[in-house]
């Protein structure tokens, strides 16, 4: 019994180190709580043995593209929408910073360390979209619609991600991205999904998917919305042999031993550009 204790304690500490949580939503910089506005559940498992235990609430599991690429899971996370009726929905400005949040050491006293749930550790891009919900329902709505890019956070240069921790070889912990909403996003009530890609070059790419209710106000009676373009559907759109979910081997920085043979900038974003406004 102690033997599988031990085990099973190991695992979840793999799991829960390994991989990230994206629970807080941020509305100029500022934290509004965690899984107060973001769908509970992205990327959780129950984990029963050891769940009163623990800090996080269940074992920690990506969502692997050649698993889940064509399952619902990749629009707002892993039975995300179970938690729809008790998440609240933000009020939000267009024009406004907003910006999501790794699980923090607020959230149970730990210190960032490198490999944990609370940065930006993997190697890839981050991306963030809006899916309008039909009559503006948000509580009655899946996902199952339009989605349309408002930000991307690709490389900095040919060796780096903007979303790295690990920049240089140097440890400086990344928690949160933050991004203006386009000032002539049409007023609405959306679903904003955040997603970062842990991109492979042999079939093994990830996704780490968040997804937030907002309320999306016009800055000022006379800003025109505009019209967004560009539309995607989660599932549908995205295919493991994208250029961005399955690339090369000169963009993976996992399997590259030096950075000289690195070529970042080459790395095209799976789905269509971000609409600006």
């Amino acid at each position: 019994m102690i033997f599988a204790t031990i085990i099973a304690i190991g695992t979840f500490a793999f799991y829960a180190s390994a991989h990230i949580v994206i629970p807080h939503l941020l509305v100029n910089k500022t934290d509004t709580g965690r899984w107060k506005h973001v769908l509970y559940g992205s990327i959780f498992l129950p984990f029963p043995p050891i769940q009163s235990r623990c800090p996080l609430p269940s074992l920690i599991i990506p969502l692997y593209a050649n698993d889940e690429i064509n399952k619902q899971n990749l629009t707002c996370g892993r039975a995300a929408f179970n938690s729809l009726p008790k998440t609240e929905i933000a009020d939000v400005i267009a024009g406004e910073e907003l910006g999501f949040q790794t699980w923090n050491e607020k959230d149970d006293g730990a210190p960032f360390t490198e490999e944990s749930t609370y940065t930006f550790f993997h190697y890839g891009p981050g991306q963030v979209w809006l899916s309008r919900a039909p009559n503006d329902d948000l509580k009655s709505y899946y996902g199952d619609g339009d989605w349309f890019k408002v930000a991307y956070a690709g490389p900095e240069d040919n060796q780096t991600w903007k979303l790295d921790s690990r920049k240089h070889g140097i440890w400086k912990p990344i928690n949160s991205y933050n991004f203006t909403l386009p000032r002539t996003t049409p007023p609405g009530a959306y679903l904003m999904r955040f997603e970062y890609i842990y991109p492979t070059s042999y079939n093994y790419s990830q996704f780490y998917v968040s997804c937030a209710l907002v309320n999306i106000h016009s800055p000022d009676p006379s800003v025109k919305p505009g019209t967004p373009t560009g539309f995607a559907k989660f599932p549908g759109t995205y295919k493991l042999d994208d250029p961005g979910i399955e690339i090369p081997k000169n963009q993976d920085k996992s399997t590259v031993s030096t950075d000289s043979g690195l070529r970042l900038m080459e790395y095209k974003p799976p789905g269509p550009p971000v609409w600006t406004g």
